[in-house]
């Protein structure tokens, strides 16, 4: 018989673990229909050198906005992920209020590297709630399989109004109505509910993010309507006063899976092995738990307008919404920088290895590009941290001209120093 589609003659991996095999794939109508040699179609694309394999699922996107804008969500779909899963971390656009819509779109500028005018210009705010959100996705079209989880940053706002950037305990009313927020976005398709603790994630005015003030009490009531729907996912990011084995201990009540991020090796650290470990005794025990892994080493990308990772200290977070005019002095100044650089050697959350991160764009420098930043600094006689911000203070930080940055932009190699980016391009405006 002939199919309504053959791939022919590609080298066919299933996703089982077995070995690549050249084979035709033929498709009827949305189903894969046989896998074989020598099928027939009525229409036919020839994969000669290439590979076939179902569509990957990227389970960790920061999609929830750029969803709108970019519709076949291009940074996924370009490289084969038809399934996407979007408000990982806790960091949903929904449930929002009206008056904190700029306060979300800083949230996401600082914690994940988001354009603030691209956010204000992209998003269709035609809702309020997360049941209406989804059906604002709905109504907009996307190309892909799309899920989001209903964020725990979010949820707080929602309810707590400012002070759930401030306040630690919620009211007893305020659990109620926050539950209930996240039953109802549970009920009408979330793919459960997400949050974070990691002392990285610092939003507006450099605040930990709402989520990370929460303790076990309030996140055990959270993850309660997906035990009592029976359905959905809780996606956390352990730290401070929600620890990994947290995560473990909390899981048999709901009786939902849980999935954390991420296990990466970390360059003279235990922690790999004895989160490894962890997961091991603690899924024999019965615990429905999935740690996140990376396929491949991660790269992380930033630059020295919006320093996602060394916002994690002091200096550079007292810097985070202010006007560039006042971060160019602050790079400027001998002692600022001294201060930056004697944190940045102590810090207890990152730690750079200057060696590892590299300059991936100077305008005003190119040849400098590739270089790592710890040769650099020799060669020149002065601090790593000096010679990077030397290049930023040349080339302008973040002023726009022509619709286009001009900034000197690091890359970090070690996978213990990366972030997981959804939203793997800065869209242009």
């Amino acid at each position: 018989m002939a199919h309504d589609l053959v791939i022919r003659g590609g080298t066919v991996i299933d996703g089982t673990g077995a070995p690549g095999v050249r084979a035709d794939v033929a498709v009827d109508g949305d189903r894969i229909a046989e896998v074989g040699d020598r099928l027939s179609g009525r229409r036919e694309l020839d994969a000669a050198g290439h590979v076939v394999t179902p569509g990957f699922i990227d389970i960790h996107t920061h999609y929830d906005a750029q969803v709108f804008w970019d519709p076949a969500l291009t940074p996924s779909s370009w490289h084969g992920v038809t399934s996407v899963v979007a408000g990982n971390c806790g960091f949903s656009i929904a449930p929002c209020r009206p008056e904190h819509r700029g306060l979300i779109g800083r949230t996401l500028q600082h914690v994940e590297d988001m354009s603030l005018a691209t956010l204000e210009a992209g998003i269709p705010w035609e809702f309020e709630t997360f049941p209406e959100y989804l059906d604002t996705v709905e109504r907009h079209g996307v190309a892909l399989n799309y899920a989001a989880y209903v964020g725990h940053t979010a949820v707080r706002l929602f309810v707590m109004g400012d002070d759930g950037y401030e306040r630690e305990e919620p009211t007893g009313e305020e659990l109620r109505r926050m539950a209930a927020a996240v039953r109802d976005a549970v009920a009408a398709g979330a793919a459960g509910f997400a949050t974070s603790s990691a002392p990285t994630h610092a939003g507006d005015r450099g605040r930990p993010v709402p989520s990370r003030l929460a303790g076990r009490e309030e996140l055990a009531a959270l993850l309660a309507p997906l035990g009592e729907l029976g359905r959905g996912v809780a996606e956390l990011t352990p730290g401070e006063r929600i620890h990994h084995t947290d995560v473990y201990d909390l899981q048999p009540a709901v009786g939902q899976p849980f999935t954390w991020t991420a296990l990466l090796t970390m360059r003279g650290s235990p922690f790999a092995s004895n989160m490894a470990k962890l997961n091991a005794e603690r899924r024999a025990d019965g615990a429905d738990v999935w740690p996140q892994v990376t396929c491949r080493p991660l790269t992380f990308q930033m630059t020295l307008a919006e320093p996602f990772t060394f916002n994690t200290v002091k200096a550079f977070r007292s810097l985070m919404d202010r006007p560039v005019e006042a971060r160019l002095a602050a790079y400027r100044d001998p002692g600022w920088r001294r201060a930056a650089q004697e944190e940045l050697a102590t810090g207890r959350v990152f730690r750079p290895r200057w060696s590892t991160v590299t300059i991936a764009e100077s305008r005003g420098h190119p040849e400098l590009e590739g270089r790592d930043v710890a040769s650099l600094a020799a060669e020149r006689g002065v601090e790593p941290l000096d010679a990077l911000l030397a290049l930023a203070v040349a080339d302008d930080l973040g002023e726009r001209r022509r619709g286009h940055d001009r900034h000197v932009a690091a890359r970090g190699r070690d996978a213990d120093r990366a972030v997981r980016r959804g939203c793997a391009r800065r869209p242009a405006l």
